[in-house]
């Protein structure tokens, strides 16, 4: 196939025939059903676009999204390029692959997608030397970067580390966000598990950076990363040693964080950011750090404005009544959800709640902390790996004393109805980020059209 002959509506249709473990869970608890080697493979034919890429690498089980795309946007503050690769989209598959906060066109998508099938199977019904969706993504997203010619390229993992296929890149440097129990059917239940998956993104002689981790986290997972780094002789940098964080301003329409130095020198750097999410700001201090590791620390005078839309990530996707979209799917993430709710939110709530079979739900409804007062609208999701509604409200009368829950076939019905409660309440549609875009579309005019 010619890499003029694919159109984009054609390109997104074949990514749709390949195995996507992001709708169709592998069987099993264990990373059996993952290797590299193939992908590596794939990505020699296609010329080693990663060999043209100056990378940050970044995995994590809460915040790396938002951290790369805080990051991405204070290289590009710089005069640098770059490329941005995150995933999951929320409206349009081209979300994931940016460069300098612009999606990738789709002329380019097809003409890349065209190159990438050509070797993958050499047409239809060949032997493909990879596998998955998520790997043909990324091999569009390297493709494009060398093209384009970035400076950097900011590398989000999409599942765990060791095993990624993002985890066959030479980075710079590394990061690690805040580290919890998620995608146990792949990672493992237990937390020293999980974080010897993350950790794998780690590489000899290449700095890594720590971001704050929750409180009560588990000691074994430091010892395992510890490990991991002292067997590669690499040193940590530890940004909860670094900074500490003061929010002066706080609203839907955003905060206003200060990180002040923990040493003994150093100035303070303040930032105004549009997304008033409580977990921009140990991002944020995960980015300053990975600056000062880069050697391109700001003069720090003036505040400095970071306007990326944040998709997904507490998304204030209308203001009045608020519509709020929020990917959030583990424990971890709901608190922080929770927690930012309570400084800027007033009366009940309107909850649009879907998550997938194999996440916590019991931990994850424990974490929103809902009230009496708050409705739940559990929506049909047409998804294999969707949890059932009526599995979900089981959980929600077992753990919460909210007591209007209802179950609905689709997102827009289960909206409509949220619709007709509390007319100025705060609408949130979280759990799940394969949801988000319905309930946009379903409660805003002029929402954004993949």
């Amino acid at each position: 196939m010619r890499a003029g002959d694919l159109t984009y509506r054609a390109a997104r249709e074949r990514l749709r025939r390949l195995i996507d473990y992001e709708r169709h869970p592998p069987l099993g608890p264990s990373t059996r059903h993952f290797h590299l080697r193939a992908f590596r493979d794939t990505l020699e034919a296609l010329g080693r676009p990663q060999d043209a890429l100056r990378v940050i690498h970044l995995a994590g089980t809460r915040g790396k999204g938002t951290t790369a795309t805080l990051l991405a946007e204070a290289l590009a503050h710089r005069g640098l390029r770059v490329g941005l690769y995150r995933s999951p989209h929320v409206d349009d598959l081209r979300e994931r692959i940016t460069v300098d906060g612009h999606w990738i066109s789709r002329r380019s998508f097809a003409r890349l997608c065209a190159q990438v099938f050509e070797v993958m199977g050499r047409g239809e019904g060949g032997d493909a030397t990879f596998r998955t969706y998520f790997e043909c993504l990324t091999a569009i997203a390297l493709l494009h970067f060398a093209r384009r010619r970035v400076d950097w390229a900011v590398i989000e993992t999409g599942l765990g580390g060791r095993l990624d296929a993002t985890n066959v890149l030479e980075p710079e440097l590394t990061i690690l966000t805040a580290l919890g129990i998620d995608h146990t059917h792949v990672l493992g239940n237990r937390p020293e598990q999980i974080a010897r998956e993350k950790a794998g993104i780690l590489k000899r002689g290449v700095p890594c950076i720590i971001g704050p981790q929750p409180p009560g986290q588990p000691r074994a997972v430091r010892r395992v990363i510890r490990e991991r780094a002292d067997s590669l002789g690499i040193a940590l940098t530890d940004v909860s040693r670094r900074w500490r964080w003061e929010i002066t301003e706080h609203s839907l329409a955003g905060l206003t964080i200060t990180l002040h130095p923990l040493g003994p020198s150093g100035e303070g750097r303040t930032s105004v950011l549009r997304c008033p999410s409580l977990s921009v700001a140990p991002a944020l201090a995960s980015v300053q750090t990975a600056l000062d590791e880069l050697g391109l620390v700001g003069s720090g005078r003036n505040p400095e404005r970071f306007e990326w839309p944040l998709t997904g990530r507490f998304e204030i996707a209308r203001r009045r009544p608020p519509l709020i979209l929020d990917g959030a799917h583990c424990p971890l993430a709901a608190a922080q959800v929770s927690a930012t709710l309570e400084r800027i939110a007033q009366g009940p709530l309107r909850l649009c709640l879907a998550m997938m079979c194999e996440k916590d739900h019991a931990g994850f409804v424990r974490a929103l902390g809902l009230g009496a007062d708050d409705a739940v609208a559990l929506p049909a999701l047409p998804y294999p790996r969707a949890a059932k509604p009526e599995q979900l409200e089981g959980v929600l009368r077992a753990e919460t004393p909210a007591t209007e829950i209802r179950r609905f076939p689709t997102v827009a019905s289960a909206m409509r109805w949220l619709q007709t409660l509390h007319p100025q309440g705060i609408t949130l549609a979280t759990g799940s980020f394969y949801h988000l875009a319905p309930a946009r579309r379903s409660m805003t005019k002029g929402a954004r059209r993949g």
